[in-house]
């Protein structure tokens, strides 16, 4: 059990590091918000599917591609840090069309989706409001 373990974590802190536009700083907060959440998300049968982090400036937004399998269940979740004040969590169909969009939860969105055939998305994580210029913002995708 504890290789394991500590195998999930090595896996969860290469992923964290990747990024899709400027990179967090190693250990920040919101890295170790997701890492927390992910941690406990694992108690209820998740699995990690992807986790990334990234710098964000106020009113911008940054886009992730994923394709996601029908029949599945996939949890997307975002920590921002203390400078984020309200992030949205949106997913976009390849077509550019909603899917389905997260309720407001400032820094903190969540969103469950369960596709009924297997299709590609963009997860889009804006960030609407800051108390900075731009905060570091954390993204992770879980299934079941």
């Amino acid at each position: 059990m504890p290789f394991q373990r500590s195998m999930r974590q090595s896996v969860l802190l290469l992923l964290a590091g990747l990024s899709a536009g400027s990179p967090a700083q190693a250990g920040s907060e919101s890295e170790a918000c997701i890492q927390t959440k992910t941690w406990s998300h694992y108690e209820t049968g998740w699995a990690l599917r992807t986790s990334t982090t990234s710098e964000i400036e106020a009113g911008a937004y940054h886009s992730f591609a994923a394709t996601l399998y029908g029949g599945r269940e996939y949890m997307f979740e975002i920590c921002g840090d203390s400078k984020a004040t309200l992030i949205d969590l949106v997913l976009y169909g390849r077509d550019g069309k909603e899917i389905a969009r997260a309720k407001p939860n400032g820094r903190e969105p969540v969103l469950e989706y369960k596709p009924e055939q297997t299709q590609g998305v963009f997860v889009v994580a804006q960030l609407r409001a800051a108390k900075a210029p731009s905060a570091d913002v954390a993204l992770v995708i879980l299934h079941r």
